[in-house]
């Protein structure tokens, strides 16, 4: 039987921020998310469409940065397809 062998690249994230980590919002609180997350969320449309994000936060706490995982409707929604599918 002949083995099949295939070529793959490799992918790569980078993280590069440009603020040093004392100057970056730190969360104490769920006030402190809840603020934070408004600046991921479209608030025309906050009350009619259904979203799900992420912070992500470093040990101490302070945010290395948000993302917007899904959008969309009361019938559903479809997460990356990276992350995983929800309807």
């Amino acid at each position: 039987m002949q083995e099949l062998l295939f070529t793959l690249s490799e992918i790569q994230i980078k993280y590069n921020p440009k603020i040093s980590p004392l100057e970056r919002p730190k969360i104490t609180s769920s006030n402190d998310a809840y603020i934070q997350f408004l600046i991921l969320f479209d608030r025309e449309t906050i009350s009619i469409k259904e979203e799900a994000a992420v912070i992500f936060l470093n040990r101490g706490n302070r945010i290395i940065g948000g993302y917007k995982l899904s959008s969309g409707g009361i019938t559903g929604r479809r997460y990356q397809d990276h992350i995983g599918n929800c309807s």
